[in-house]
């Protein structure tokens, strides 16, 4: 056999196996966009046959009006989508006190213009779906973004470094601490010398998400994570994809553990 042969065999085989991988990529390619295709369309089907209740067009309402708007101090509010079917049940802070002593449900605290709450409620609405949550009870903590509705008690220091009250919370915020207590921080503020000064209350900080039943807390999650913090300037970056999906994971693992032994809405526990 001559060199001319040997290299059209070999052109030949290399035709081959480029035309081989050419075709693995395409199948994986095309497995894949099928799929998604396929997820897509289910989760789009399943959502058509559900109505949507006023809460939920509420929720949608209240967090995507924020998009592409400015809060008090400046900075952006960051552009999220809401799912339709989000299961949302506005519920009273009163009702929440309820609900953790003696009833059971995923509660989760928080409000639009809340720069954490709004990386984390489009990840929080996808655990729900996905874990087939049946309701979302839904506290919210500052209505319209107006310190004056902060359902919270509110400190400040003054001249003198000594603490002094702005403002009382609602009539059931007192309650809703004691409630809540297991899974709350030290309420605390920054004195001139840089130091903390404690407030002698704890502090329901946002997002808080919870998971109770009868009587007990089962799992909690405040904030996003931990590195996730204001910037120099005040704003918040957006989470990173993996940090979303370390945050989905937390709220996925929560979901689960409380529906594993849940009854369901039409059950009798």
């Amino acid at each position: 056999m001559n060199k001319e042969n040997v290299a059209q065999i070999e052109n030949k085989q290399y035709l081959k196996v480029i035309a081989s991988t050419l075709l693995i990529i395409l199948l994986l390619v095309g497995g894949y966009f099928a799929y998604t295709y396929k997820e897509n369309a289910l989760r789009e089907e399943k959502t058509s046959k559900i109505s949507i209740t006023e809460e939920e067009k509420q929720f949608k309402e209240e967090y995507e009006s924020l998009n592409g708007t400015l809060r008090s101090t400046g900075i952006p509010n960051k552009t999220i989508s809401i799912m339709e079917d989000n299961k949302v049940k506005y519920i009273t802070s009163k009702e929440a006190v309820e609900i953790i002593k003696e009833g059971e449900g995923v509660i989760y605290f928080g409000f639009a213009a809340c720069p954490w709450c709004r990386n984390a409620v489009p990840l929080l609405l996808e655990a729900a779906f996905e874990n087939g949550l049946e309701r979302l009870y839904y506290v919210n903590v500052r209505p319209e973004d107006k310190v004056e509705k902060d359902i919270r008690d509110s400190y400040k220091l003054d001249a003198n470094n000594k603490l002094q009250k702005e403002r009382e919370g609602d009539s059931s915020y007192q309650d809703l601490l004691k409630a809540l207590d297991p899974v709350l921080n030290e309420y605390e503020l920054t004195g001139k010398n840089g130091k903390p000064v404690l407030v002698g209350e704890k502090r329901l900080s946002a997002p808080l998400v919870i998971t109770c039943k009868n009587g007990t807390i089962i799992n909690s999650h405040t904030g996003t994570l931990e590195e996730h913090k204001r910037e120099v300037n005040g704003s918040l970056r957006d989470l990173t994809t993996e940090e979303e999906k370390q945050i989905l994971e937390i709220y996925s693992s929560m979901l689960a553990i409380y529906l594993k032994d849940s009854c369901t809405l039409d059950e009798v526990c």
